[in-house]
């Protein structure tokens, strides 16, 4: 019998112990720490901590004491190993990061998809790569798209590419399964939850993961009501948050001021529900959210998606906006604001630097709907 929670490297706190949880917090799945129902998933769940500690030297979750490590696996995300360390392949990062998808839904499915995931990897790191070259009118392969292509599509272009685990077709072999997938532009919403005491103290790190679970019903109403009424795409789900892209599967003209309206909306659901939570729970909900407009690559509508739709700036950027913004506050970036300024009321923020942009623009404060019906 091995418990994880026992093996550690010097001078690291181990946090298994009899008590409340049964497990070891920094293997454990939010589903288990919510005290869910669990199954297999799990545990691939647990095996993506493991690899990600055994790669980067340390663990995804981190924290002194035990609340500290359940609150942030269930509200942040690890650090990518890309960026500790960079010498790893990039597909190990894919790997890792859907193992340590929040909603098992969005992980491995089973640990023959992980096994046949790995052994690629192996077999590339090996230099056992595909006998035929890339044919020359495939185009850039996903992985040098998302890292930016010279000369890419106007706004609104849609550019097809291809999948660089296809290998090409020959005379003497079948074609390969081809990932189709697509360059087009997204408008990214990333909203967070806040909550605090109602008297306006904070919250107790030790009843947090009870509040949250308590509240998880009217957040999955108010967020599936939110995005569904202007056709919104959940990408993931967080704890008390939401990465939603729109622009996916369909294109709309309007796509920017969806994805406000749809903040506003929340926020305006939120403001409802605290009211609740103060009478019942003494407990303050505010939301806030991060706004950007930009090229992403991603799978092409109707494709089968198993992780993140679309790789690329904007989720970062949206990030980067969200963490800007006050409690209430809805934050959106340069890009944005020029698609919508004629229907909503901002006010700039200021110069801010976004990833994924090589100079400053301003971040964008909206207060409310203008009453505008055209932009002119």
């Amino acid at each position: 019998i091995l418990d994880f929670g026992i093996a550690k490297l010097a001078g690291a706190t181990t946090l298994t112990r009899a008590g409340s949880l049964l497990g070891t917090p920094a293997y454990m799945s939010p589903e288990q720490a919510f005290d869910d129902e669990v199954d297999a998933r799990t545990d691939l769940w647990s095996l993506g901590a493991v690899i990600y500690e055994m790669a980067a030297g340390r663990r995804p979750f981190r924290g002194e004491r035990e609340q500290a490590v359940l609150y942030s696996l269930l509200h942040a995300d690890p650090e990518p190993l890309a960026r500790l360390r960079p010498e790893a392949p990039p597909e190990l990062d894919r790997v890792v990061g859907r193992l340590l998808m929040k909603d098992p839904a969005q992980r491995y499915q089973s640990a023959a998809e992980v096994i046949d995931d790995l052994q690629a990897l192996a077999r590339s790191a090996l230099g056992d790569h595909p006998r035929h070259p890339r044919h020359p009118q495939q185009g850039p392969s996903l992985g040098q798209a998302a890292g930016g292509v010279r000369g890419g599509p106007p706004q609104g272009a849609i550019e097809l590419l291809q999948d660089p685990r296809a290998e090409a077709p020959t005379e003497t072999s079948p074609a390969a399964p081809r990932i189709a997938a697509e360059r087009r532009q997204l408008t990214v919403l990333r909203c967070d939850l806040l909550l605090a005491r109602a008297d306006g103290g904070a919250l107790d790190a030790d009843d947090l993961p009870e509040v949250l679970h308590e509240l998880v019903p009217d957040l999955d109403r108010v967020w599936s009501q939110a995005v569904g009424r202007f056709a919104g795409y959940i990408d993931r789900r967080f704890a008390s948050g939401l990465l939603v892209y729109f622009g996916y599967p369909a294109a709309h003209e309007d796509d920017s001021r969806r994805a406000v309206y749809t903040a506003l909306a929340i926020r305006a659901a939120i403001a409802e529900l605290s009211a609740r939570c103060e009478q019942e729970r003494q407990v303050r909900l505010e939301m806030r959210a991060g706004i950007h407009t930009g090229l992403m690559v991603g799978a092409m509508p109707g494709t089968t998606v198993h992780g993140q739709l679309a790789q690329g700036a904007p989720p970062a950027a949206a990030e980067h906006l969200l963490r800007l913004a006050e409690p209430g506050a809805v934050v959106v970036s340069e890009a944005t604001r020029q698609l919508i300024e004629s229907f909503f009321a901002t006010e700039n923020m200021g110069p801010v630097r976004l990833p994924g942009t090589r100079h400053e623009q301003s971040a964008w404060r909206v207060d409310r709907e203008s009453g505008a019906e055209t932009r002119l």
